[in-house]
């Protein structure tokens, strides 16, 4: 059975993406406010690396591998930072209910809650060899984990069966499992700085990103029954968003570099630059600055390679598939990989100290970090950011195509962040130094309101953090422990009647078919992007409560110096 329309649009549409042809602007000055963030998972972007403590373009920290490498000539000798963040996102959904056409109406469906882990880890040290200092580490950005679902989102993201499944060793798990969804980036970095003048300082960072990337969603088979003569395997009566009439489409992979030809298929090399300058102000005052660009030699590009699986969720076996596809449980993996675009980010932050004994620290972050490459408005995206999933071997008659457009919905980031300290007075006697560190911010969602599902609950969202630091100073030097707690809250966003319009379209595919896959037809925007699909429309309401941990050695204490 053939699709020659969606196909025929598909073949013309092919991928044309384009470079962004300019570079980042800087942000404005800097706020002088208060107040770290709390943990926020977006891929890409650098959440609570140190911990509670404070972090930004300006911050001297073994973190500023990422935030800004100039401030790595700031930190005295011998340096190493290790922190952990773990905790969990709770995700409050109601979908609306949808007509016999799989249209939103006015009525609010039960309320759905979900909880979803969260994590992320930070490893790295710095050495100052006057005027020059080097740095090293490994660290996540923002990592998303979406294990759970529920059945009035599996169009958008379908419940992992057993997630605790490896945690059996005597269980044979299936690899790609069937459902849930994670996007997780590593980067390892390597750093140098270069003290110039006395009160000006540069740095370079080299990263090198590694991505994983797993998705699990059914497909509509009754969506598509007009345009490929599929009647839902044979199912009687059947309607819209009938669980009867479901594809399963799942995917992991990661990025899997060929070493010296020992790897016959794997993921294309490729490096992103951070390049940074801090200025000193006054005494104590730093102003910090840094630009990270994209990943350079594939514009900005990296793939995944992985394994993926068109399947029927069910054990219906005494149901003739139509479309040559088995029940999940099946072995029926397919070679698979996964490209898409990661961004670059502008910075820009204030750090100083102050009161009669430094006591007060103040840090601040201002950022952009460009989601929907080439430009500043989110109309200006156009289909940029999308993800594109190449399958291999996959049966023609299959509900989804061989290279299925995966839709993002991004939206360029803005965020403030605000970081603040206080150390407690000790006597000259004591040997342990606490201090009180606070924080709070905001930022932008880095998803457009009208694509919202549970897969992507990104909406503007408030921060706040409370912690310590405990100095305890030895012979060797100075060990700092910081625990801490952070908050983030997310302002509820409606996408569909009386809230965002819904950019899924769930009648697109078949009025694409009836055009004759005709690409300027009105509906092609939305087939040729992959927003044909069940419709998000609903509220969605997150917050996440992360436990921030950090231990950092320092080979001399930082104490009563007027350094930030």
């Amino acid at each position: 059975m053939q699709r020659s329309p969606l196909n025929a649009g598909h073949a013309r549409r092919r991928r044309a993406r384009r470079a962004p042809a300019r570079f980042g602007w800087a942000l404005g000055a800097a706020a002088l406010c208060l107040l770290p963030g709390a943990a926020h998972a977006t891929p890409g972007q650098a959440r609570r690396l140190s911990g509670v403590e404070a972090q930004g373009p300006a911050t001297a920290s073994v973190s500023a591998l990422h935030h800004n490498p100039a401030m790595l000539t700031r930190l005295p000798g011998i340096n190493v930072l290790s922190s952990i963040s773990s905790g969990a996102e709770i995700i409050n959904a109601r979908r609306y209910e949808i007509d016999g056409a799989g249209l939103p109406t006015s009525t609010l469906g039960a309320k759905t809650s979900l909880a979803q882990p969260t994590f992320g880890y930070f490893v790295g040290a710095s050495f100052m060899l006057d005027p020059v200092a080097v740095g090293f580490g490994a660290y996540s950005l923002g990592n998303t984990y979406r294990p759970s679902s529920a059945a009035p989102f599996r169009y958008h993201l379908a419940d992992d069966p057993n997630f605790g499944c490896r945690l059996d060793s005597a269980e044979q798990c299936p690899s790609p499992r069937f459902g849930g969804s994670a996007e997780t980036r590593t980067d390892w970095t390597l750093a140098i700085a270069w003290n110039a003048f006395d009160r000006f300082r540069l740095g370079l960072s080299v990263h090198f990103p590694r991505m994983r990337v797993k998705l699990g969603r059914d497909q509509d088979t009754a969506q598509i029954s007009e345009l490929d003569a599929l009647t839902c395997d044979g199912v009687p009566n059947a309607s819209v968003n009938d669980p009867r009439c479901t594809r399963r489409l799942v995917y992991d992979g990661r990025t899997q570099l060929r070493w010296f030809g020992l790897v016959d298929e794997g993921s294309n090399f490729d490096l992103a630059l951070t390049a940074g300058i801090a200025v000193d102000v006054g005494d104590s005052g730093v102003i910090g600055l840094r630009y990270r660009t994209q990943p350079l030699l594939y514009r900005g590009k990296v793939e995944t390679i992985g394994r993926a699986r068109v399947c029927r969720p069910g054990e219906a076996a005494e149901v003739a598939a139509a479309d040559g596809t088995s029940p999940c449980g099946n072995d029926s993996d397919l070679r698979a990989s996964w490209e898409q675009t990661l961004p670059r980010e502008v910075a820009i932050g204030y750090s100083t100290r102050l009161g009669a004994r430094d006591e007060f620290r103040l840090d601040t972050n201002l950022y952009w970090i460009d989601f929907c490459p080439g430009g500043i408005a989110p109309t200006s995206c156009q289909g940029r950011d999308i993800a594109e999933l190449q399958i291999k071997g996959l049966d023609p008659r299959a509900s989804v195509l061989a290279e299925t457009p995966i839709y993002r919905g991004r939206a360029d980031r803005y965020g403030l962040e605000i970081y603040g300290g206080y150390d407690l007075q000790r006597s000259k006697t004591q040997h342990a130094k606490v201090s009180i560190l606070w924080g709070g911010g905001f930022d932008s969602p880095a998803t457009r309101p009208g694509a919202l599902t549970v897969e992507r609950v990104d909406g503007w969202a408030v921060k706040a953090s409370v912690g310590a630091s405990l100095e305890l100073e030895q012979r060797l030097g100075s060990l700092f422990l910081a625990p801490g707690y952070g908050l983030n809250l997310q302002v509820p966003t409606t996408v569909g009647p009386g809230g965002a319009t819904p950019l899924y379209l769930p009648g697109a595919l078949a009025q694409f078919a009836a055009s004759g896959g005709d690409i300027n037809s009105p509906s092609a925007g939305a087939v040729l992007s992959g927003r044909a699909r069940p419709t998000n429309a609903g509220r969605y309401l997150a917050h996440s409560h992360a436990l921030l941990f950090s231990i950092r050695w320092s080979e001399r204490s930082d104490y009563g110096s007027r350094a930030p």
